[in-house]
């Protein structure tokens, strides 16, 4: 089968192309002939694990409003005649407005995934811009075969955002767990519980609310935090070596890959009730709490009273729950088989 990617950006620090770059390498390794289209320049691209996928990138044109790019105009409508799939990643641009256009203009299906666009709490973000393209948006998850989610919580953004939507199903992300002959020994450590935040620093991120709580310890109780926003390939990998536990305080997730990742790698992680990782209690490797300080601060005060080979024994298991139900090869087989089914 032929499948075409659409995302208008792939750098390394965009969850929602991450994964799908991560779909894609599966694709080609399940046999499919893979494309990606995106509008990069190649410094960006180069951060990222392309290998073995077709790549397209256009430059971005009129200042890169929406993503705009005259040359992936006439481009991308040659490539996805030829297609079995379309599958396009993120809304609010050009890419994958056009990209649903030419798939329904050619008789090809295409399955959108909104990677947590139509979130309320995102919705009220630059509300105005988006009200503007509200129609466009509508009209391609009308004409969508199929609307890919992560969780059950987007199902219900995306069937508020538009009613008419054919199809939505959740499949979650996958992850890529390391061989543990990398993973950091369980030795305890001495000194201060060493807590590691990575993620963007954006209002819905929730930096805020854990500088806070953090700020509002003893200093005798006071973790080590470490803030981290722009950091990949080996450092990234350090950091998390680094940390006893990571800490992802988001008001609201579709996902959160950095949660998956940190139990990938062993580590436990504290996250909030705006994330879907509420069976991290029940795999029991993190907490999962409100979206306050007060309830962060709980949180890592448990962590700093708790021996550190326990917090190992935490990450541990989380490590294996990663890897029995979060493996990537797993996770692109049942995104195929709801793509292609009637």
């Amino acid at each position: 089968m032929k499948i075409v990617h659409v995302v208008a950006g792939i750098e390394a620090n965009n969850g929602a192309a991450v994964t799908a770059t991560s779909l894609a390498r599966e694709e080609v390794k399940l046999g499919h002939d893979v494309s990606l289209i995106t509008t990069n320049d190649n410094r960006k691209i180069s951060n990222v694990n392309t290998e073995g996928i077709t790549l397209y990138s256009y430059p971005r044109s009129l200042g890169g409003l929406a993503c705009l790019s005259l040359k992936l105009l006439v481009g991308l409508r040659k490539i996805i005649q030829g297609a079995d799939l379309v599958r396009t990643h993120c809304e609010w641009t050009f890419p994958v407005w056009w990209a649903v256009r030419c798939a329904e203009q050619s008789g090809v299906e295409v399955v959108m995934r909104p990677a947590g666009s139509f979130d309320p709490v995102r919705l009220a973000h630059s509300r105005w811009k988006k009200k503007v393209v509200a129609g466009i948006e509508r009209w391609c998850l009308r004409h969508a075969a199929a609307v890919h989610v992560t969780c059950d919580n987007e199902a219900e953004w995306v069937n508020a955002y538009e009613p008419k939507v054919k199809k939505v199903f959740v499949v979650p992300n996958g992850v890529s767990v390391p061989p543990r002959e990398t993973m950091p020994s369980n030795q305890e450590p001495i000194g201060r519980l060493r807590l590691l935040y990575l993620g963007r620093r954006h209002p819905l991120k929730g930096l805020d609310l854990l500088e806070k709580a953090v700020a509002g310890m003893d200093e005798g109780s006071r973790p080590e935090l470490r803030i981290e926003s722009s950091i990949f390939g080996e450092e990234k990998e350090a950091a998390f070596k680094w940390c006893d536990v990571l800490i992802l305080p988001s008001r609201s997730e579709n996902f959160g890959l950095v949660v998956a990742e940190a139990l990938a790698r062993g580590k436990p992680v504290i996250t909030t009730k705006g994330t879907p990782w509420n069976r991290v209690v029940e795999q029991g490797c993190g907490w999962w709490v409100d979206v306050t300080a007060e309830a962060l601060r709980d949180a890592i005060m448990e962590c700093v009273n708790m021996p550190r080979s326990e917090l190992a024994k935490m990450g541990e298991r989380g490590r294996v729950w990663m890897t029995q139900e979060y493996d990537w090869g797993m996770i692109a087989k049942r995104v195929l088989e709801n793509c292609c089914a009637e």
